[in-house]
């Protein structure tokens, strides 16, 4: 069983990988966590093949809006329950994404919902550019357990030792002996009507 699964997920520029899961895989190895990372944007490319490669043209809008996805849900489905069969499988203790745009909004709802619907056990981590316009929502709906917000290295290390820091935001209750929400942003997230 590994500690922590990092994921990239779907779309990002294919020839531009990020390098944020790699960088926190090597923090918690030399913090003697055992982590690996998956990049499902790779694969993703590589399944679909030459057929649908438009996707992941810059002017491209399928990822970029909830119309637009949903138009491919059928396509990405059967990829998102072979990746989410694969996290079962390894049984992390978390399991994070990067959340790097607009454009991995969707899958990583996607995915976030089909792992909670088949295990509760395994806790999801969001992070990433993106996470600042949505974790909240993430949170308020219970897609992920926890979002970091900034830089990740020391508050991933935080959280997989137990430890509290300033970037490790979640519900209260939802984790026994967490407390990080600030009292004056758990109002607007419980009570914002915005849901993606």
């Amino acid at each position: 069983m590994v500690d922590c699964i990092i994921a990239t997920v779907p779309r990002l520029h294919i020839r531009a990988p990020i390098t944020g899961p790699a960088i926190l895989k090597a923090v918690l190895q030399q913090h003697n966590f055992s982590c690996s990372c998956v990049d499902w944007n790779i694969d993703l490319w590589h399944c679909v093949g030459v057929e649908l490669a438009d996707w992941w043209n810059d002017t491209n809008v399928t990822f970029r809006y909830r119309t637009e996805f949903d138009k491919i849900y059928d396509i990405i489905e059967p990829h998102v329950k072979k990746w989410v069969q694969y996290i079962i499988q390894e049984n992390p203790t978390y399991f994070g994404m990067s959340l790097f745009s607009q454009r991995s909004l969707f899958m990583c709802e996607m995915i976030c919902k089909e792992l909670k619907q088949h295990n509760t056990d395994i806790k999801i981590i969001i992070g990433g550019p993106y996470v600042n316009y949505c974790g909240d929502i993430f949170l308020k709906n219970k897609w992920c357990d926890f979002f970091i917000k900034g830089e990740g290295e020391e508050a991933i290390v935080a959280l997989l030792n137990g430890d509290d820091h300033p970037g490790i935001l979640f519900l209260p209750g939802r984790v026994r002996g967490r407390k990080r929400i600030p009292e004056e942003f758990l109002p607007r997230l419980l009570e914002s009507p915005f849901v993606l």
